[in-house]
């Protein structure tokens, strides 16, 4: 797969990291992937002069916010939601069947796909992922998703990234559980472990996503979840290996503070000092921390997902929201 996404790279000036997630390059159970757009994220040294560059190769990308200038999208991109700036429904030349969309999009252009993009500066992806201000591509990065290129330096954030979320996910979790169960839904307090870490609080999930949209995550990439984690369950001291999936978390005090003061300082100090003793000594603590969790995703995914509304115009925007709609309830 990763060498079919590169292919996506030539539309696009030169970029640091690019990612492709999402059902259209993970299989969800439950979910038919022929309709799907392809979502990528880009990262870039210099947003300003990328955006001049692909305003110049790509302008039909772009809503009405280009006639003000690579300027104002890139004022936009970085003073808004969380520092992504992103173009939808972009079209890759070639021949599709466009009959599961709306009438107005079946007259368009034939193409071979549709093609989401992020635009992030690479400084911020990396304060995003050791540092988890919004928690929004940092949580897309929980999941398994499909590296095209990168860099040293991303590579490195996204390690501890995933070493903060299998930490965090460890917190609410009993002593003993499976590897399923650290991927998976704890159903009686409905918090999410790592693929649902950033969907706590998510504006998304109230409108336009599937419901069961985590669970069908788990389910249709375990193999993956499982390779995508294994460094950090192997290297991680607050975790052994029983026997097959069966692992073990140290429920020590000591460990458990250890493993929450760990955690990046935007979650840690949402918690007072009483709260951070109950969430290392007590079975409620979970809840606490699901709350703090909350509080991040639920301020940047509502205002990300307000920015995509205004960068998208709004023809794409009802044609996203018809294909969110119709996967979800009408099983398309």
């Amino acid at each position: 797969m990763a060498a079919s996404l590169s292919a996506l790279l030539p539309y696009f000036p030169p970029v640091d990291f690019a990612m492709g997630y999402g059902s259209a390059v993970f299989q969800q159970s439950g979910h038919n992937d022929s309709t799907s757009m392809i979502d990528l994220v880009l990262a870039v040294e210099d947003p300003l002069a990328w955006h001049t560059e692909q305003l110049q190769r790509h302008p039909e990308h772009y809503s009405g916010i280009k006639h003000l200038g690579p300027e104002a999208i890139v004022y936009v991109q970085e003073n808004f939601g969380a520092g992504c700036y992103y173009n939808t429904l972009v079209p890759v030349p070639g021949s599709s069947q466009l009959s599961t969309f709306p009438p107005c999009v079946q007259r368009l252009p034939t193409f071979s796909c549709l093609v989401k993009y992020g635009v992030v500066k690479t400084s911020t992806l990396c304060h995003e992922l050791t540092e988890w201000p919004t928690l929004y591509l940092s949580g897309r990065m929980h999941k398994p998703v499909n590296i095209i290129t990168s860099t040293p330096a991303i590579d490195a954030a996204a390690s501890t990234n995933l070493t903060n979320a299998l930490h965090l996910a460890i917190l609410g979790l009993p002593e003993t559980f499976t590897e399923e169960q650290l991927f998976m839904v704890l159903l009686k307090f409905a918090i999410t472990k790592i693929a649902g870490i950033s969907y706590w609080g998510d504006f998304r999930m109230v409108f336009g996503e599937n419901p069961k949209k985590v669970r069908n995550i788990v389910h249709g990439s375990l193999d993956k979840f499982k390779q995508l984690y294994q460094p950090q369950i192997d290297t991680s001291p607050f975790v052994c290996r029983l026997h097959g999936s069966n692992l073990q978390s140290d429920m020590s005090p000591e460990a458990r503070n250890a493993m929450l003061l760990g955690l990046p300082h935007n979650i840690t100090s949402r918690l007072s000092e009483k709260s951070r003793l109950k969430v290392t000594q007590t079975p409620h603590g979970k809840k606490l921390l699901k709350f703090a969790v909350s509080a991040v995703v639920g301020q940047y995914s509502r205002t990300q997902s307000l920015k995509g509304i205004a960068t998208a115009g709004g023809i794409k925007t009802l044609v996203y929201v018809w294909q969110k709609l119709s996967r979800t309830y009408l099983g398309k």
